[in-house]
């Protein structure tokens, strides 16, 4: 499921909520209770743009190119499931694109930032299986030789 919640541009607008691509306006909906939920779950003091994982869903909260009535940064946030990092990625362009907005340049370079730590820590991982590996292999061979 991806959710994608973000203000009005009218101050005395509703807030619009897209559900897997689509515009829902039932706010007893799954899509409003799962925005819902996981807004409980994470920090709200945190000022946008942050990305982070809870449950199971990539969840972002960041800036739109967009202002408001009074001049104000409008913001989102958007939540995927069943998604890897750069999938979520794309996904979050394509449903903000669908809704017709896009992100900010601040909001991107966080976004990239967390992808990459991702490949980061899979490339740590592979060098330290390796290493294991090595010394594992290194271990049996000499264990082997000074038995003959």
């Amino acid at each position: 499921m991806r959710v994608l919640y973000y203000q009005s541009s009218k101050l005395d607008g509703e807030d619009f909520l897209y559900v897997d691509g689509k515009l829902d306006t039932n706010a007893n909906s799954k899509g409003a209770k799962l925005q819902s939920d996981l807004l409980t779950k994470v920090v709200k003091n945190q000022r946008p743009p942050w990305v982070t994982r809870v449950d199971g869903y990539y969840i972002m909260s960041g800036n739109l190119t967009s202002k408001d009535e009074a001049g104000r940064t409008m913001g989102f946030l958007y939540c995927a499931n069943k998604v890897g990092r750069k999938e979520f990625k794309q996904s979050l362009i394509d449903d903000l694109k669908s809704a017709g907005i896009s992100h900010d340049a601040r909001t991107e370079d966080v976004l990239n930032k967390y992808i990459d730590k991702g490949r980061n820590e899979l490339l740590i991982i592979a060098i330290l299986a390796a290493i294991i590996l090595v010394a594992i292999f290194s271990i049996l061979t000499t264990g082997t030789n000074s038995t003959l």
